[in-house]
């Protein structure tokens, strides 16, 4: 029967060990660390300044470990099918068990699996697993983590099963049937991996909360040969199922029976939910029949504290935080969400977009996941002509299909190659295809960006026309012209906003700031609201443009959590110190800024969640800070959200008066409101400051008080206060507390000016994992310091511990303590209340075994670690806190605290607790009473070429009493011969006082051959070398192995031609080959002058500009036309330079250049100009220049000496107005700059281009 088995506990890590150690069969703990999986190994690293992943990456630097562990297998690996799943590593994963390679898998975020069946230890001894992981960076534009970030499991079967993910469950006619018998479709994928053909049947029937509610419903009998698969199909009726909601997400199980020859061998239940959607051009979304705006929120996947681990207590904390909001819909951004949390989003009722990729072919790192993009795939599972993008799209519909959270598949992100030409045309159809071939009953979209610029037109729009729906990020300026070229298209905002805050933070609020990183911000952006990117909007701005569409379906904002990395408006100002976003509504901590209570105020219902929040806090003595938040009276804006209709503010008891907001409706009769102003969603008071309480009561139209808030002017810190939403957490290691630390004052309110260090202490059965306190600009580490202790500033006050239990029960208790402040403490229980005896000494343990009288062979007793008492069985260690090991003549396993003793002899059993060793020896003695031997576990074996296979010296023998023992065995010889070629052979062996043969099928297995890699380059550009080459293997399989190349010649790409270049892969005699090709032949590729989103690279430099007319409108993607001078760079002097300091997705990087196009505006006013010199940066690396509309004298950039001009410059005709472009020899600076000389008119230019030139599509092997 089906079992699943969770590999959490007793991994080692390492950074230090190589290949050899990792795989070698006798392990040895030095050099290795033991840890849980789910892990990040980033997340314990000290923030670096010079982190090649940046602070977009967190500045948390990822490299190359190994992880191991093993398990034992109960079952008789001849007659079973186990297979080997992984969530999500990331990334470049190389999985290994028992010394052999099952695959390489580069993408960190999709779920992928091995069977692994032909590779299991079948004589009782532990298979050996591990996995290499490399975080090569930079790989990504946000946090990544590193490593086995999500679950690890084992899946046991029969060897007739079914598949993963095989079951798929629709309603196509659920619309027209809901009120009466609902036709359920089932198709279920069946599997026979045994030697033999059987006899297959299965019978399904569907359930709700635990109550059967069909009857078992059979198919046919059929015969499945060997190795074959078979799809059945029927269906089921249920009558008016009770629908999937976002108020009452009803989800039923689908149980299905498979029976082999009669015999039950398999059985599954699968999740589902009936729902039915719909969405209109004209009218948006529509969820079983009802209307539905969508409020969405994009997250990423790290937790903060925790890093990328996922676990399930965080995933619930955060959607319920969310919730709350008001949100119904996220967008998991940009990769596939876990197992986990998908699953939570459909038991809570919130509805989900699946993201696929960040990026296509293009890439946007140097080492992201568009290396893969179009490689072969070369998982066995793969299909032929697969692509890593097929095969992970594929996966991760698969995995979904039946989730009726999922309600979107998105296929990429801000891909800037999806620009309508032939290969992005020929890309978005293929994987339309991977997508509608297995599931066709959702929508299909994409994150387009594009549409922000200009009017939103371009080729991009021949790839929306073919998605079901569109997605627009940070469009809401364009939408009548999109919907007016486009009055079909369903549309909606896939990414909206990016408003910057800090909690607690105020700065300025009768003013919007954009991009404001100016020294005197102190790297924080303010809670009022009123910052945000260039690109975006604030919360206020983005909801009124969503709120008053009704063809616009809704919006995810951008983003509901801070998030680790893209800290814009410092993004990649790596000496500052600043690594953690911006843009949520949420800090990392989990502490809701005040647009939180925005949204809430605008999306929950006032009859169900009346609400009112006041801002800002009520502590102003300190002048600076006051200084920022008055008005030119010395007034500060106080302001109250509310879905209420009035709001009553009172000061010291003495009201201020009572507002109310006035009632609007939309242009299709929905109902709204808002403050003075069409654009305050809030409520207003301008009060001189007073300390003490301000108190907020809320009422709705009758009259009647609805809610109330306040803050209190605190004063002086003077204590700590910790508080959590539970009390409570259960003992399987990996249920989470939140537990707040606030600074208070003597009287228990608040202090937001604190920032005191708090220590913490914790004792009990529990652990602490990560400290934070939100502030984005803090270098203090998540976890402990070095010492083994925590400790965290307070952040405006405040901050959150993160608490994890142990697999046991007991008290815990968690105390905290700062300098000059009253300590403080808070209990919580894990598991049950239960009597439990004191115990003798805390330091001293012992092992007991759970069995009276003698050990014989075949007994499996519980077995566990205890403090030493009389008798205390409640506080057993938890299993997966030792680490335990068997020595001795007799042979046993322990798993799961159980000891099977599978033969006779001495026993010494050690385990291994917070780094002391303890021992017990005892005696297993034989067991008459097991019967005859009925048979021998069949071995499969596999080695190298020229290599002895190492047989076991014992085997497993099945007994009459169902039990199983070690039988030592004498092994035939092996002729040479037989180890000198890729093949399969068996060997037999005698067995030790028993009639009965063992037997052993070895298979001689290795690399066959490496096949020669092509690359191409451009002349002078040195070329981008493989770092793996694909590997023939003698099984039929293909995998992929990493390469050292000899050295390069520099010379190779001087001119026209090809060689080829030798390599090694590691442990394999046979050579790697490229050939390298050197052309000429070139078209223009991508503009690699263009802003890149969230960084301040590339990045146009000025000699001067013009008031209102600044350097960045010359690579913001918008070609001013018909004269206008709106987004144009004016120079009104007699000689101007303009330049382009370049960026690789946004890190200052040396590009090839040999071209300029630049746009001008010519009218009576401005006359196009050639310049009179193009030069190109000689000179160091050049730091970003502070005012690049005014170079600073003492910039590297103003510095002649830095400066060449480039060689034979040829104007090229493009045949097109307003447009010069200009071609001249290649060259590698970091930037290009434009002289005008003799201007006797003023110049205006609308944008500068650079492009990247690409290998000519003819001779390039794409």
């Amino acid at each position: 029967m089906r079992r699943e088995e969770v590999l959490r506990n007793h991994w080692f890590f390492s950074q230090e060990v190589g290949k050899e150690e990792a795989l070698a069969p006798d392990f040895h703990m030095e050099n290795w660390q033991a840890i849980q999986v789910p892990h990040d190994w980033s997340i314990y690293n000290d923030f670096d300044q010079y982190s090649p992943a940046q602070n977009e990456g967190g500045q948390l630097n990822g490299g190359q470990a190994w992880y191991r562990t093993q398990f034992y297998l109960e079952e008789d690996a001849s007659l079973v099918s186990v297979r080997l799943l992984f969530d999500g590593v990331y990334m470049n994963a190389q999985v290994y068990i028992n010394g052999q390679a099952l695959g390489y898998y580069p993408s960190g975020y999709t779920p992928f699996s091995y069977d692994i069946t032909p590779y299991l230890r079948n004589d009782g001894t532990a298979n050996q697993l591990a996995v290499f992981v490399e975080n090569q960076q930079p790989s990504s534009r946000w946090y990544s983590g590193s490593g086995i970030y999500r679950e690890v499991r084992l899946l046991m079967t029969d060897s007739v099963h079914l598949d993963l993910y095989g079951i798929k469950i629709e309603s196509p006619k659920l619309k027209e049937q809901r009120d009466g018998w609902v036709e359920t479709q089932l198709e279920s994928k069946v599997s026979n991996d045994g030697p033999q053909s059987v006899s297959v049947n299965l019978e399904q029937s569907i359930w709700y909360d635990g109550q059967q509610l069909s009857d078992w419903q059979a198919t046919d009998s059929l015969v499945i040969e060997s190795g074959e698969k078979h799809h059945f199909k029927h269906a089921i009726s249920m009558f008016q199922p009770l629908l999937w909601d976002i108020d009452y997400p009803h989800l039923y199980q689908l149980k299905t029976r498979l029976y082999k020859n009669g015999i039950l061998v398999d059985e599954e239940e699968e999740t589902f939910g009936y729902r039915y959607m719909d969405w209109q051009a004209d009218k948006g979304f529509f969820l079983n029949g009802r209307w539905l705006k969508i409020h969405g929120v994009c997250l990423h996947h790290d937790y903060g504290a925790l890093g990328a681990v996922e676990n399930r207590s965080a995933a619930e904390r955060r959607l319920r935080q969310m919730k709350d909001m008001g949100v119904n819909a996220i967008r998991i951004t940009h990769n596939p969400a876990s197992s986990i949390l998908l699953d939570v989003a459909a038991k809570m009722g919130l509805l989900i977009q699946e993201e696929a990729f960040d990026t296509w072919y293009g890439g946007k790192k140097e080492y992201d996941y568009g290396r893969f993009f179009e490689e072969e795939a070369t998982h066995p599972e793969a299909k032929t002509g697969d692509f890593w993008s097929d095969y992970d799209l594929r996966t991760m519909i698969e995995r979904g299909k039946n989730n009726p959270a999922i309600f979107m598949w998105s296929l990429g992100n801000e891909v800037s190659e999806a620009n309508g030409d032939a290969h992005s045309l020929k890309t978005i159809k293929r994987l339309l295809e991977r997508v509608k071939e297995v599931d066709d009953s959702r929508f299909v979209t994409m994150g387009m960006d594009q549409f922000r610029f200009g009017d939103g037109s371009g080729g991009h729009e021949k790839i929306a026309d073919l998605l079901d729906v569109v997605g627009l990020n940070y469009s809401e300026d364009n939408i009548d012209g999109i919907r007016k070229r486009h009055p079909k298209w369903r549309l909606y905002g896939s990414e909206t906003s990016s408003a910057t805050r800090t909690r607690d933070s105020y700065f300025r609020p009768d003013k919007e700031w954009v991009g404001d990183n100016r020294r005197v911000r102190n790297f924080e952006q303010s809670d009022y609201g009123n910052d945000r990117v260039p690109w975006g909007k604030t919360a206020t701005a983005a909801w009124i443009a969503d709120r008053n569409r009704l063809d616009y379906a809704g919006q995810f904002i951008w983003t509901g959590v801070d998030y680790i990395g893209e800290p814009t408006p410092w993004h990649n100002q790596n000496d500052t110190p600043v690594k953690s976003s911006y843009f949520g509504l949420v800090d990392t901590a989990g502490i809701p800024k005040n647009d939180y209570y925005l949204y809430q105020s605008q999306w929950l219902d006032l009859n169900q969640h009346p609400m009112v929040h006041i801002l800002p806090h009520w502590n102003w003595e300190i002048h600076k800070s006051y200084q920022q938040v008055v008005d030119k009276y010395g007034d500060i804006p106080v302001r109250v959200y509310s879905n209420a209709g009035s709001v009553e503010l009172f000061l010291n008891g003495k009201s201020q008066g009572r507002k109310t907001f006035q009632e609007k409706w939309t242009s299709d009769g929905r109902k709204y409101q808002e403050g003075a102003g069409s654009d305050q969603l809030y409520l207003e008071w301008r009060l001189a400051y007073q300390p003490g309480e301000l108190r907020a009561v809320a009422y709705d139209r009758q009259g009647q008080i609805v809610a109330e808030d306040r803050v209190v002017t605190a004063g002086k810190a003077a204590k700590i206060g910790l508080h959590a939403e539970k009390i409570q957490l259960e003992p399987d290691g990996q249920d989470l507390l939140y537990l707040y630390f606030d600074v208070l004052n003597k009287d228990g309110n608040w202090v937001p000016s604190a920032s005191n260090q708090i220590h913490f202490k914790i004792e009990g059965p529990a652990r602490i994992v990560g400290v934070d306190n939100g502030r984005q600009a803090s270098r203090e580490r998540y976890k402990a310091q070095k010492n083994g202790r925590f400790k965290r500033k307070a952040f405006h006050g405040r901050g959150v511990l993160l608490v994890q239990s142990l697999e046991q029960a007991g008290l815990v208790r968690v105390k905290a303590s700062a300098r000059g402040l009253e300590p403080a403490s808070f209990n919580l229980l894990v598991g049950e209340i239960l009597a439990s005896q004191p115990v003798k000494n805390k330091r001293l343990f012992e092992i007991r075994v759970d069995k009276q009288g003698e050990l014989q062979e075949g007994d499996s007793p519980a077995i566990g670690l205890y403090p030493q008492t009389v008798d205390n069985p409640v506080n057993k260690v938890g299993n997966s806190e030792v680490i335990w090991e068997t020595s001795g003549s007799a042979h046993a396993i322990i798993k799961q605290g159980v000891l099977h003793c599978l033969s006779a002899g001495d026993l010494v059993i050690s385990a291994i607790y917070q780094g002391k060793t303890y021992q017990t020896h005892l005696q297993v003695a034989e067991n008459s009473s097991l019967g005859q031997a009925v048979s021998v576990r069949p071995l499969r074996l596999h080695t190298a070429k020229g290599t002895y296979p190492q047989l076991p010296s014992s085997v497993l023998v099945d007994y009459e009493s169902g039990d199983a023992k070690r039988v030592k065995v004498v092994w035939e010889g092996i002729p040479e011969d037989d180890l000198t070629k890729f093949h399969e052979f068996t060997v037999s062996g005698q067995l030790e006082g028993l009639d009965l043969k063992a037997s052993a099928q070895v298979c001689v297995q290795g690399i066959c051959a490496i096949e020669p890699e092509r690359v191409w380059t451009l002349v002078k550009e040195v070329p981008h070398l493989p770092d793996r080459v694909k590997l023939v293997l003698s099984d039929g399989r293909r995998d992929r192995a990493k390469v050292t190349w000899n050295e390069l010649d520099p010379q190779v790409s001087a001119q026209v031609g090809e060689c080829v270049l030798t390599g090694q892969v590691a442990g394999c005699e046979l050579p790697a080959t490229v050939t390298i090709h050197v052309t000429a032949a070139s078209v223009a590729g991508e503009v690699i002058s263009n802003q890149w989103t969230g960084s301040n690279l590339p990045l146009v430099f000025a000699s001067h500009s013009e008031p209102n007319h600044p350097a960045s409108y010359l690579n913001d993607k918008v070609i001013a036309r018909k004269k206008s001078t709106a987004n144009t760079w004016i120079a009104k002097s007699e000689k101007a330079s303009v330049g382009i300091l370049f960026g690789d997705a946004g890190i200052l990087k040396p590009r090839f250049v040999d071209n300029v196009t630049l746009y001008y505006v010519e009218n009576q006013e401005y006359v196009a100009m050639e310049p009179t010199f193009i030069d190109y940066y000689i000179g160091n690396e050049p730091a970003l220049p502070r005012t690049p509309n005014h170079l600073d004298k003492d910039s590297l950039l103003m510095q002649e000496e830095n400066w060449r001009s480039v060689s034979a410059i040829r104007k090229v005709s493009s045949g097109k107005d307003e447009e010069l472009r200009f071609e001249f020899d290649k060259v590698e600076t970091y930037a290009l700059r434009l002289r005008f000389e003799g201007l006797a008119s003023p110049l205006a230019l609308t944008e500068l281009q650079v492009h990247a030139k690409k290998v000519k599509k003819n001779v390039d092997r794409k």
